[in-house]
């Protein structure tokens, strides 16, 4: 059923109130960031144990440890859509955050890497986002490249290399995401 990875638009009815609700929660800064936190001073940042931190830029803890119900409500909505035109049940275990990528982060080879779970993604959660700021998959060493589209979801192997393709420039918002992993995933008619 599913293919190396997918696109769908649209995911959310009300993506503005989820980016809104997203800006408003507390986020953890990657060591890479440490010297910037400064310019951010409309987020709200906490202090964690920054010694497995790989990740880029700035992240929430996991939303279902923050809000179980906005948590069940954002999985549930993403699988309504995928499972929409087969009319399938489903159960699952997954985890999600959202992810801000400060402006001006330019992509590295080295971003590239692989999930644990089943499968993963991401939503974009920026209304104008900037070109070259989507997500790249490698499959068969030749990197696909997701456009970054407000609203639009990309769902990938979580085995599959991949990385953000590169943050904003200039004088907008910072790339602002939801990603999610799936642990188990079981689908019945």
């Amino acid at each position: 059923m599913f293919k190396d990875y997918i696109v769908i638009d649209d995911v959310f009815e009300d993506p503005h109130s989820i980016a809104y609700r997203a800006k408003k929660m507390d986020y953890y800064f990657a060591p890479n960031c440490e010297n910037i936190i400064g310019k951010y001073k409309h987020l709200n940042f906490i202090e964690k144990d920054k010694s497995d931190l790989s990740w880029l830029g700035f992240r929430t803890d996991s939303i279902h440890l923050i809000d179980k119900k906005f948590f069940e409500f954002l999985l549930n909505s993403i699988f309504d859509k995928v499972f929409e035109k087969y009319k399938l049940n489903y159960e699952y275990t997954a985890r999600a955050h959202f992810g801000i990528m400060p402006n001006g982060m330019k992509y590295e080879d080295g971003w590239l890497h692989q999930d644990n779970g089943f499968y993963a993604g991401v939503v974009y959660l920026n209304e104008v986002p900037t070109k070259d700021s989507g997500t790249i998959i490698q499959i068969d060493n030749k990197k696909n490249v997701v456009e970054n589209k407000f609203n639009r979801m990309v769902l990938y192997n979580a085995k599959l290399h991949h990385a953000p393709q590169n943050s904003f420039v200039g004088d907008v918002d910072d790339r602002l995401i939801l990603a999610f992993a799936i642990g188990r995933l079981q689908v019945t008619i």
